[in-house]
């Protein structure tokens, strides 16, 4: 399989992968009034087709194990969690699609991506307590701070803005209650993903990606059920509704899935390089949280969903990037 066997490449890996998994949602963005539910059908689609290319591509390439011989030595159960990873991962993603749809990018993002980082983090110091735990749960509390910004700003906004749209802005606080579950959801399949990777008969990158895009097609179909016919926001949804959409949506969706699939496999190839061709703990682990970073600036200045803010709201946007990028420069130094 094609890794990144040194700094430059690995470091270049992280930053595509920061830029796609903060970006892929500006996709559903500019469909417009084309529903998430909708979108997501393309969403989940675009991310298989991205993991099968880049399995049978990057996959066959470079002088490690192949996607094909990874596969025939893989455990079962390793591919099955591996899905199962995939479909838990889906509904956090689909209830942070959700939020976006009610609250707008620069508030569902950095509070469900938020959230998800900090359940991480705390999983990942339960489970080899390394770096300094000052540091550590001092940044946690400045990223906690930062989403607590993020949901004032969000909620103040909405007090006062009328959306003119079904995905515009005004939420309040079902929109940030529905971004919050997600990213507590989003914050539970990473164990289960590196369980699938463990061990002689663990799945590689493009390998666990792929069965992990199954579990999120398989999933789609599931959960929308609910979503689309009790809807967090506007009436329910047909599924002919899916073929009478335009190709620009279908096309969107498609781009926002391999986008996302190919974050992921930025920061799973990044995870598997050797020491040798390591950025470090501390730009890894800055790189790997900066996609609510990237997903807010988006959402303020791409979407300018919080143009006219005034008060509270106008002045608390500016703090909740600064206290994001404050706790996640701390988790960073918590991990050198």
């Amino acid at each position: 399989m094609l890794i990144p066997t040194t700094y430059g490449w690995t470091l270049f890996a992280l930053v595509i992968s920061m830029i796609c998994l903060g970006s892929w949602v500006n996709m559903q963005k500019a469909g417009g009034k084309h529903r998430f539910e909708l979108f997501y059908y393309d969403f989940s689609l675009g991310a298989l087709f991205a993991a099968m290319l880049m399995a049978v591509s990057l996959g066959m390439m470079g002088n490690d194990l192949t996607f094909e011989d990874n596969l025939s030595i893989a455990g079962k159960r390793n591919m099955a969690v591996a899905v199962l990873a995939g479909g838990v991962f889906n509904l956090g993603n689909m209830l942070l699609l959700a939020g976006v749809s009610t609250s707008g990018m620069a508030s569902a993002m950095p509070i469900s991506l938020g959230l998800s980082i900090i359940i991480g983090l705390v999983w990942k110091y339960i489970a080899k307590a390394e770096g300094s735990a000052a540091l550590l749960f001092g940044g946690i509390g400045l990223l906690l701070a930062g989403i607590v910004a993020t949901a004032i700003a969000h909620h103040n906004h909405a007090l006062v803005t009328k959306p003119k749209v079904k995905n515009q802005l005004g939420g309040g606080i079902k929109g940030i209650s529905i971004s919050a579950a997600g990213g507590v959801v989003l914050g539970l399949f990473a164990p289960l993903l590196d369980f699938s990777r463990a061990g002689d008969i663990g799945l590689g990158t493009y390998t666990a990606l792929l069965f992990m895009t199954i579990g999120i097609l398989l999933t789609t179909f599931l959960y929308n059920l609910y979503f689309m016919n009790l809807p967090v926001q506007g009436e329910p949804v047909k599924f002919s509704q899916y073929f009478a959409a335009g190709k620009k949506n279908h096309f969107l969706g498609l781009i926002g899935g391999a986008l996302w699939a190919i974050g992921a496999a930025g920061t799973l190839a990044a995870a598997a390089v050797a020491k040798s061709a390591s950025v470090g703990p501390m730009l890894t682990t800055a790189l790997n949280c900066g996609a609510p970073i990237v997903a807010a600036l988006c959402g303020i200045f791409v979407w300018k969903e919080y143009d006219g803010a005034t008060g509270r709201a106008k002045t608390l946007v500016p703090i909740m990037l600064i206290l994001l990028i404050a706790g996640i420069a701390m988790v960073s130094l918590a991990a050198s």
